[in-house]
């Protein structure tokens, strides 16, 4: 929009990783943009002119400290979640991530679902996002949504785990493998959220005691089930 204006970017590494945006950045190139791979040492204010002095040494070159000046400079900072984040999650139930947004149940099979069912994310809930990203997953969320709000009735399985806690070791084993936090091991043995387990089987697999098992899906109808296939063979 400007054509005599001049600008620099400086950056320590740059992936264009979305779609377009490799072409994007060789466009910005091609139109005069100048990148400079750089720590950015110093920023001072000139008192006569009351331009910014930036204080930098191109890595990739290896010059010496270069003093450049420019009526702006943008800082490009880092983003944070919001200081509500923690809060909702404790209030939700709901994971977050390493850097503090809330986690998604699975990066590449779930990318908007949580571990609680009827809770979903998008856009920067989940982390700093482009505006085409967080156009596509709001669209995505409203769509999940959609299936749940526009039914007088939802369908749910009844498969639960279920616990004897006469034969429960409380060895916590199943509370750490159980992917939606839906088993706790409490003084007198290990408890179901039957709101949300889903059935999975972890916590049966991973019980060293035999406790666990599924409803409707016991070991002896497995044996069964296995016997007469086997009868086949």
């Amino acid at each position: 929009h400007y054509p005599e204006m001049e600008i620099s970017v400086a950056y320590i590494d740059i992936r264009a990783a979305g779609k377009d945006y490799e072409e994007y950045y060789t466009a910005s190139r091609k139109e005069g943009i100048r990148y400079i791979r750089t720590n950015v040492s110093k920023i001072q204010e000139d008192p006569e002119t009351q331009n910014l002095k930036i204080i930098i040494q191109n890595t990739l070159s290896s010059t010496r400290l270069k003093e450049l000046e420019y009526d702006m400079v943008i800082l490009s900072c880092a983003m944070v979640p919001a200081k509500r984040v923690e809060k909702i999650g404790r209030i939700l139930k709901l994971e977050t991530s390493q850097d503090g947004f809330f986690k998604e149940f699975h990066s590449r099979l779930n990318p908007i679902d949580t571990k609680i069912p009827g809770i979903v994310l998008a856009g920067a809930s989940q982390g700093p996002k482009s505006v085409a990203e967080s156009i596509a997953q709001g669209r995505a969320a409203a769509s999940s949504l959609a299936r749940l709000m526009g039914k007088d009735k939802y369908r749910i399985l009844l498969i639960r785990a279920t616990v004897d806690k006469d034969r429960c070791a409380k060895c916590g084993l199943c509370e750490l493998n159980c992917c939606y936090n839906a088993i706790k091991t409490l003084a007198d043995g290990a408890e179901v959220n039957e709101i949300l387990c889903r059935g999975c089987g972890s916590c049966l697999a991973n019980c060293p005691s035999e406790a666990i098992t599924l409803r409707y899906y016991r070991e002896p109808q497995y044996e069964k089930q296995i016997d007469a296939i086997l009868e086949e063979i």
